[in-house]
């Protein structure tokens, strides 16, 4: 009796559950999600990917320093790639980790620094391009940037900014410094986190923004039943890494469905000339790598 009645309730429970699947999916069938507003970038090239930096370069010179931007841009790249970080005293530095460790001579996180103590740091400390049997930047004085001086510095560059902080206070300052330089058509504001983009988003208004890490999964869940015309965007563009395609490779059918939503794919991070050179063909619509000298023969 009591089996009887615990096997009717898991048939009742398995029935509900399937209608609410079902009813989920023809939900989603019959809604038209919004679609991106196309993203406009002054100065971009049109006839092939846009060719990013990634943290300048970070193979060939020391990540995210004025360096490594002015040999990037040296080499043909179209767009700088950057992280920013915000300090104890709330100014936005350029860096990729949460603490200075790796790449500077000094120690401790970012967070729990004051501007004055992250610029003692040397940042071209650790770069190696030989394994660490020689350090031709070290001692040379290159500083950790602050995103005011890569603008300073760089006025008239397309520049890709990844905020790495979890910070919610970063978006105020960061959408501060756009609208002081004139920057809301030549940036575009990058994080994984979805709070930290819904914060910019409503700070920053009509500055391009890349997906969030749960964004990208839900378009991506989409894709795979058919269903990205439901997708709403409130973002410009798909930054992704082909290892997130169970192929290893991106596909053209994935490509077009973005299209279909306004949404640009890039891809990051590729080191390799083949690598790069399907991706043209494919026609995705950015591409960054850590070493800018590979994508010479790319570039107009």
């Amino acid at each position: 009796m009591v089996l009887r009645r615990i096997l009717k309730f898991a048939a009742v429970f398995a029935g509900l559950m399937f209608a609410a699947v079902l009813g989920g999916y023809v939900y989603l069938a019959m809604s038209d999600g919004k679609r991106a507003k196309p993203l406009s970038l002054k100065g971009r090239v049109h006839d092939r990917p846009l060719l990013f930096a990634h943290r300048g370069g970070a193979q060939e010179a020391p990540e995210n320093t004025i360096p490594a931007f002015e040999k990037a841009i040296e080499r043909g790249i179209d767009v700088l790639e950057l992280d920013v970080h915000l300090t104890s005293d709330e100014e936005l530095v350029v860096l990729h980790d949460k603490a200075l460790d790796r790449t500077t001579n000094v120690q401790g996180p970012v967070s729990e620094r004051s501007l004055y103590e992250i610029k003692s740091a040397d940042a071209g400390y650790s770069y190696s391009y030989d394994n660490g049997t020689t350090y031709p930047y070290r001692g040379l004085g290159i500083k950790i940037p602050t995103l005011r001086e890569v603008f300073e510095r760089f006025p008239d560059e397309l520049i890709n900014i990844e905020v790495k902080t979890d910070n919610l206070r970063a978006a105020k300052p960061l959408c501060g410094l756009i609208r002081e330089y004139e920057r809301t058509d030549s940036v575009i504001v990058a994080s994984v986190t979805g709070e930290i983009l819904s914060e910019f988003r409503d700070e920053c208004a009509g500055v391009a923004t890349s997906a969030s890490f749960d964004e990208i999964l839900w378009f991506s869940f989409l894709f795979k039943i058919g269903l990205t015309k439901s997708f709403s965007a409130d973002m410009q563009v798909l930054q992704i890494p082909e290892e997130m395609f169970s192929s290893g490779q991106i596909s053209r059918e994935f490509i077009a469905a973005a299209r279909e939503r306004n949404l640009e794919v890039h891809i990051w991070t590729k080191n390799r000339k083949d690598d790069i050179k399907r991706l043209f063909e494919f026609g995705v619509d950015g591409i960054m790598t850590d070493r800018p000298s590979i994508v010479t023969g790319f570039v107009r």
